[in-house]
């Protein structure tokens, strides 16, 4: 297979650009003919990506999960594979593959995966592989952006725990395939891959091929039972409580009375209100 390794250098405080020469090289050794890149920034990764995939070259993403989703789309459109490795902090697809989130270690599984048909979520124009979410999530995501990069992964943790002082509950009024609802409380996750905030399974049966988004709300409660209740976020077992609440639906729609920005793969993808839909086995991923 031909293909062009696409990183992003400042993924990950640079763990992707540490990591290139090692996943380049095991490519190599597996036949690959492999062509690496820096991108100079998000659109040179989507120009990249789209000229590889005009070439008939599969596309490598060694970055994080908002430069693979934004690529993505690019891949789409010339009917190319994408491969996603991870190099940035959260790495969420990845893990929603069952992947390690070791780069070579992943690689290794990936020289081995077959393309297949991949649902792509859109948060209005704004991609992504992962999950779209507003409420408390928004407030943790603009958080972990001002704390130290070498908290690594469990810089949304350390986020979260600082948000949680000053949160108020937000009305949430949604509209899933049509039908209308209200959920007043913390967050709407609207997820594809079902994994997010660096290992947080939020959705743990949402499926990369079936068409739908799984939309979890979560409801008012007090922030020590938040607090208590974070943890089994991680190992997908929070689904029994029930301020949790999980539907499925091709297109949700959302508004709030609180202005909130909605995020897409932890990038900022416009304020409320707006449209999230999935577009069905959009791309072909190496998985």
């Amino acid at each position: 297979m031909r293909c062009l390794l696409v990183v992003n250098p400042v993924a990950g405080a640079g763990r992707a650009v540490a990591a290139a020469p090692g996943v380049a090289a095991v490519l190599r050794a597996a036949g690959w003919e492999t062509t690496s890149a820096c991108s100079a920034d998000m659109e040179d990764a989507k120009r990249l990506a789209a000229e590889a995939a005009s070439e008939s070259r599969a596309v490598i993403v060694l970055g994080g999960d908002g430069t693979a989703s934004q690529v993505a789309p690019m891949v789409s459109e010339h009917g190319g594979v994408l491969g996603v490795l991870p190099g940035g902090r959260g790495n969420d697809f990845v893990r929603a593959l069952g992947w390690p989130t070791d780069p070579l270690r992943a690689v290794r599984r990936m020289v081995c995966a077959e393309p297949l048909a991949t649902d792509l979520g859109w948060a209005g124009e704004h991609p992504f592989l992962t999950v779209a979410s507003v409420g408390f999530d928004s407030k943790v995501i603009e958080e972990a952006a001002r704390l130290p990069k070498w908290l690594g992964r469990g810089v949304y943790a350390a986020a979260a725990l600082r948000c949680l002082k000053s949160w108020r509950h937000v009305d949430f009024h949604l509209t899933l395939d049509g039908a209308p609802s209200q959920v007043s409380g913390w967050t709407v996750a609207a997820s594809n891959g079902g994994v997010y905030g660096g290992g947080m399974r939020i959705a743990p049966d949402a499926g990369l091929d079936d068409g739908l988004l799984d939309v979890v709300t979560l409801s008012k409660s007090s922030r020590a039972h938040m607090l208590l209740g974070m943890p089994k976020v991680f190992f997908g077992a929070h689904l029994s409580d029930p301020i949790f609440s999980l539907q499925r639906a091709q297109q949700l729609q959302i508004r709030s009375e609180a202005p909130l920005v909605l995020y897409a793969a932890g990038e900022p993808a416009g304020e409320l209100p707006a449209r999230i839909w999935v577009q069905a086995g959009a791309v072909r991923v190496l998985r």
